[in-house]
């Protein structure tokens, strides 16, 4: 399973449709993080066939129809999927870690920093995309989940003027 991960979009929606685009032809799944549930809503309309799971951030106050967290199992993963910001995650992950420990969850995955993370605590992988939406640095997350057992989690960096993908060399 192939799982592409947005967070913080922030109306940029082309970058996340461009990347789509150029992933689409084995992606099982996309997540978006929040900041804006709307832009997940417009990428959904353009790629229906994908299935797609979004969570709502600080700036989706007023969607009502979106959850703040997903947990849920995923190929034999245990998944906490949230924006992070009601866990003070840009202070670090002591608040979403003690969650994830609460539910037994393998993966979590979290946004709201605008900096990409990763970090395994245990038999927990603490995944943050980055954001694919401001800051210039635009970055999101491919995850590979095989046979229950996490295979590989890359924050990737795209390049809107060339259209191209990379992957972002700070980040073990």
């Amino acid at each position: 399973m192939k799982i592409l991960v947005f967070s913080d979009s922030h109306s940029n929606v082309s970058n996340v449709c461009n990347i789509i685009d150029i992933c689409k032809s084995d992606t099982s799944l996309v997540v978006h993080l929040g900041d804006l549930t709307s832009d997940f809503k417009k990428i959904k309309n353009r790629f229906p066939d994908i299935p797609g799971i979004s969570v709502k951030g600080n700036n989706d106050f007023f969607d009502l129809e979106v959850e703040s967290e997903y947990v849920g199992i995923l190929e034999g993963i245990k998944c906490l999927f949230t924006h992070g910001h009601q866990y003070s995650v840009k202070s670090g992950i002591s608040g979403i870690a003690v969650r994830a420990r609460a539910l037994k969850a393998e993966l979590v995955l979290f946004g709201h920093t605008h900096m990409p993370y990763k970090e395994k605590r245990g038999n927990t992988l603490f995944f943050n995309p980055g954001s694919v939406g401001v800051g210039g640095l635009y970055t999101f997350g491919i995850i590979h989940i095989n046979r229950s057992v996490i295979q590989s989690a890359d924050v990737l960096y795209y390049d809107p003027i060339i259209k191209r993908i990379d992957f972002l060399r700070s980040i073990r």
